[in-house]
């Protein structure tokens, strides 16, 4: 694990461009290692992130894949993982992530996977178990072609010249639970050795249904990428590990489920 850049890149797609000084804020209190925040979103950068040296932005009207997939070809860390904008790092958590990934690394193919808290105002989340986070474990995921030992890699850290080498997220998928889970499903039939975190990292928020700003990842999910995912894994016991690492070019530019057609 050889960069010249940060320790670690976080990927950031985000609309609730309110909540990011917060995000930063939470990775600050996360880790004492170099990191760098990138963000794609269509939004600019609040002022209290702009000029900072570990805050990258892309400007993309597309889909939350699409812009996370751009956001990550600016990425120069040795690690990468990912976070949603209605999420905080918890204090000390990335550290401790790290330090077990490191603990636990053989090659490129080491990925540590981390649970997370998940509840809109809730006082006291609660930490669901194993299974929760396992491919398998959720109707939505569950495909013939799944290891039933399969981590999801909602949360997770790994090298990022192995993500790179993998083709990272695929476009085809709208929302990121869906292409995170694609990425698992390529990454672990490749030989990944996926390992579970005891520690959790992010403090979630979640918005049910279609209620709140939630409607279009709802939608996308539901409509599209859920079918198209078991579509993908039910037809075939062979998984293609390896896509195009630039197949964001093949998806539209303006992800009108949430910005209808808006002029760039």
């Amino acid at each position: 694990m050889t960069s010249s850049g940060p320790h670690i890149s976080i990927v950031l797609p985000g609309i609730r461009k309110d909540r990011w000084l917060q995000v930063y804020e939470s990775i600050l209190a996360s880790t004492s290692r170099s990191f760098e925040l990138v963000i794609g979103s269509p939004y600019s950068l609040p002022a209290d992130l702009e000029g900072l040296d570990n805050v990258k932005h892309v400007k993309d009207w597309g889909s939350p894949v699409r812009a996370s997939c751009i956001a990550s070809t600016f990425c120069e860390g040795s690690l990468i993982t990912w976070t949603a904008d209605d999420a905080v790092f918890l204090p000390g958590a990335l550290d401790k992530n790290i330090d077990f990934f490191e603990e636990c690394y053989v090659d490129a193919r080491t990925i540590v996977v981390s649970k997370y808290f998940e509840g809109e105002g809730a006082s006291a989340k609660p930490l669901q178990h194993d299974d929760y986070f396992k491919i398998c474990g959720s109707p939505c995921t569950n495909v013939s072609s799944a290891n039933i030992d399969w981590w999801l890699f909602n949360v997770a850290i790994m090298e990022r010249s192995y993500f790179e080498k993998l083709g990272g997220w695929d476009c085809k998928y709208e929302g990121t639970f869906m292409s995170h889970t694609d990425l698992a499903m390529r990454a672990q039939a490749d030989g990944a050795q996926a390992i579970m975190s005891r520690v959790p990292l992010l403090d979630c928020g979640h918005m049910p249904g279609r209620s709140g700003d939630h409607a279009p990842i709802h939608d996308a999910q539901t409509l599209h990428d859920e079918p198209l995912f078991r579509k993908t894994y039910e037809s075939s016991d062979s998984i293609s590990s390896i896509i195009d690492r630039d197949n964001w070019r093949q998806s539209p530019a303006i992800w009108t489920r949430r910005f209808g057609r808006v002029e760039i």
